[in-house]
C-alpha cells in the first residue's frame, strides 16, 4: 500500500513539474512571439529585468541606446513589450496630438506616495483626458508674456549669482552653484521669494539632491514598475513616508496664501495662478493638487536647468573658438547691464548654442496599434525615441552631427529649420512637450548673456579635461571648478572687436 501511495505521489510531483514547465515555456514563448520581428538583445525579449539590470549596473540610457542602435538598427526591442526607435520618422506617430498614445507604465515609479495618497505632479498623471484638461486650464500660466511679467524676479537671482561669483572669484563648483541659482530662481517664480540656497551655498533639506535621486529612482525601476510598487509603495512603506522639505514649504505657503489672499486672479507667481485655476475648476485641481504641482514644477525647474546651464559653460570652454564667437556676439550687442530677454532673444549664436545643449527628455508612450517607421506595433507596446541617437543623425543634422557645432542652426532655409526643429526632442514634443520650456529658455539666455558679458571664465585647473562625472543611468553631471574674473573695459573692447 505504501508503495502505491509513493508511486502516486511521485507521479503527481512529475505531473506538476511538467505542467509548471509547460506553463513557463508557454509564458516566455508568448512574450517572445509578440514582438518577434524587431531585433534586439536575446534576454530582452523574455524579461524586463535585462533593461533594468543595465541601469542598475551604471549604464546610461544614452550609452545603452547608442550601442543597441549601432548593433541592431533603427528599431530595437528593449523588452518583451518595449521598442525604441532612432529615426525622426517615428516622431509624428509616437508623439501625435490626435488619437494620443497614452503614457506607458514606465512613469509609474515617479509617483510619490505620502501616507497612502499620491502627490500629484505633471509627469505622473497618466490620464490623458485629465492632463489635457489641466493644460487647457493653465493655458495662460506658461506663456512667454506670463513669464516676462516676472522677469524682475529672474533679474534678482541673476544679480545674486553675479555678486557671489565676484566675491568668490575662484574654485567655484559650477554645477552646484548654478543648481542653487536655478532653485532660487524657480522659487521666486513660484512664491515671489527665494530660499537663500545661493547666498548660503546650501541645499536645504537635500531638496536639489532629492530631486536628482527621485529621477534616478524612476529610471532604475521604470522597466519593472510592479516590483517597484511592491518594494517601495506597499501599504507598510506608505505609512512610513514623510513629506520633503520642499513639500512642507509648498504646503505652508499654500495655507498662508489661502488665509490671506482674496484676489488670486491678479497674482503673478505660480502659486497664485495654480490656486486661481483650482477655484475655477476644483473638480480638476484641488488644493492638494496645487501643492503637488508646485513641487514638481520646482524640481523640474531647478536641478535640470542648473545642470544644463553648467554643461553649456563647460562645453564652451572645451571649444575655445566657439566661446570666442559667443563672447563677440554678446559683448558687441550693447546689452543692458542686466540683459533683458527682449535683447538676448535676438542673438542667433547664443540661441544656437542652447539648441545643442537642451535637456534630453525621453517620453514613453503606449502604442494603440500603429505602423511606426515601417514596423507594425501591436496595441499595448511601450514605445519611445532615442534622443541620443536621433540628435546625431546625419540625415537630419548634417555631417559630423555628433560634434558641437552651433553654426549648424544658423542660415537654414525654412524647410531645413523645420526638419531639424521637428527632430529636436530636448523638451519633448506633442502632448508630452515640457510646459516649462519657455521659462527655461528665458532663464538660460539671460543668465549666460550676463555671465559672459561680466566675466572671463576659465578652469581653475588648466590641466582639467573638463569631462562630466557619470553616475547613475540618467545624464552626466557637470561640476567642474571654474574661475570668474570680472572683465575690464579694454577686455570688453578687445573681445567685441
Amino acid at each position: 500500500m505504501m508503495q502505491i501511495g509513493d508511486l502516486i505521489w511521485s507521479h503527481s510531483l512529475a505531473f506538476t513539474a511538467s505542467a509548471l514547465s509547460l506553463l513557463t515555456v508557454t509564458f516566455f514563448l508568448k512574450r517572445y512571439v509578440r514582438l518577434r520581428h524587431p531585433p534586439g538583445p536575446f534576454f530582452a525579449a523574455f524579461t524586463d529585468f535585462w533593461f533594468a539590470y543595465k541601469f542598475w549596473t551604471g549604464t546610461t540610457f544614452a550609452r545603452l541606446t547608442t550601442d543597441l542602435h549601432h548593433k541592431y538598427g533603427p528599431v530595437v526591442r528593449l523588452g518583451p513589450n518595449r521598442l525604441i526607435f532612432s529615426k525622426a520618422s517615428a516622431i509624428p506617430v509616437i508623439y501625435r496630438t490626435t488619437d494620443v498614445m497614452p503614457k506607458s507604465s514606465f512613469y509609474l515609479p515617479i509617483r510619490v506616495m505620502i501616507r497612502g495618497r499620491e502627490v500629484t505632479s505633471f509627469v505622473s498623471i497618466l490620464d490623458e483626458k485629465r492632463m489635457s484638461a489641466v493644460k487647457r486650464l493653465l493655458l495662460g500660466t506658461f506663456t512667454m508674456n506670463s513669464f516676462l511679467r516676472q522677469e524682475s524676479e529672474l533679474d534678482h537671482t541673476i544679480s545674486s549669482l553675479v555678486r557671489y561669483l565676484e566675491d568668490t572669484k575662484t574654485d567655484i563648483a559650477i554645477g552646484t552653484t548654478l543648481g542653487y541659482w536655478a532653485f532660487d530662481s524657480i522659487s521666486r517664480i513660484a512664491f515671489t521669494e527665494d530660499q537663500a540656497f545661493l547666498s548660503q551655498q546650501q541645499d536645504f533639506g537635500n531638496t536639489i539632491g532629492g530631486a536628482s535621486e527621485r529621477i534616478t529612482h524612476w529610471h532604475y525601476w521604470g522597466a519593472i514598475p510592479t516590483l517597484e510598487w511592491l518594494l517601495f509603495k506597499n501599504p507598510i512603506m506608505q505609512r512610513t513616508g514623510n513629506s520633503s522639505m520642499l513639500g512642507a514649504l509648498a504646503a505652508q505657503r499654500l495655507q498662508k496664501r489661502l488665509r490671506g489672499e482674496k484676489d488670486l486672479e491678479s497674482q503673478l507667481d505660480l502659486l497664485g495662478k495654480y490656486l486661481a485655476a483650482s477655484r475655477r475648476a476644483p473638480e480638476l485641481i484641488n488644493t492638494t493638487d496645487v501643492g503637488g504641482f508646485l513641487v514638481s514644477t520646482m524640481h523640474a525647474g531647478s536641478e535640470t536647468i542648473g545642470q544644463v546651464t553648467a554643461g553649456i559653460l563647460v562645453t564652451l570652454l572645451q571649444h575655445s573658438e566657439k566661446m570666442a564667437k559667443l563672447e563677440k556676439e554678446i559683448l558687441s550687442a550693447s546689452l543692458s547691464d542686466m540683459p533683458q530677454f527682449s535683447e538676448v532673444n535676438s542673438l542667433p549664436y547664443l540661441d544656437s548654442v542652447i539648441q545643442l545643449a537642451r535637456p534630453s527628455w525621453k517620453g514613453r508612450s503606449q502604442s494603440l496599434g500603429a505602423t511606426i517607421d515601417g514596423v507594425w506595433v501591436p496595441g499595448g507596446t511601450n514605445v519611445s525615441v532615442s534622443t541620443a541617437v536621433l540628435n546625431r543623425d546625419a540625415d537630419v543634422f548634417g555631417p559630423v552631427a555628433e560634434k558641437f557645432i552651433p553654426e549648424r542652426w544658423i542660415g537654414l532655409s525654412e524647410e531645413q529649420f523645420r526638419q531639424m526643429d521637428h527632430a529636436e526632442l530636448g523638451f519633448s514634443t506633442g502632448r508630452r512637450i515640457c510646459i516649462g520650456r519657455i521659462l527655461a529658455m528665458i532663464e538660460m539666455k539671460k543668465a549666460l548673456a550676463r555671465l559672459i558679458k561680466t566675466f572671463k571664465i576659465a578652469p581653475t585647473d588648466p590641466s582639467d579635461n573638463l569631462q562630466p562625472i557619470v553616475h547613475g543611468p540618467i545624464r552626466p553631471c557637470y561640476n567642474t571648478r571654474l574661475d570668474f574674473v570680472r572683465r575690464e573695459k579694454e577686455d570688453v573692447e578687445k573681445a567685441a572687436a
